[in-house]
């Protein structure tokens, strides 16, 4: 009897344990959403003042659709 409540309970720690947990990723997939890591936070989005790397990244991707030669 005692060994039946160990498994019981060794069965029931394992079936929890491996449940599926749904991630901000798989929810972002699912929802079709496309999430880009900057690094750090830009100082400015002036493009015309900025020097950095972030800002640039960040401009590019909002200036894309207008400097695109065949969208």
């Amino acid at each position: 009897m005692k060994y039946k409540n160990i498994l019981f309970f060794l069965i029931i720690n394992i079936l929890i344990g491996c449940s599926v947990a749904v991630t901000p990723v798989d929810k972002a997939i699912e929802d079709q959403i496309l999430y880009l890591g900057n690094g750090t936070e830009p100082q400015d989005l002036d493009p015309h003042i900025v020097t950095g790397v972030p800002e640039h990244n960040i401009i590019i991707s909002l200036l894309e659709g207008l400097t695109i030669s065949n969208p």
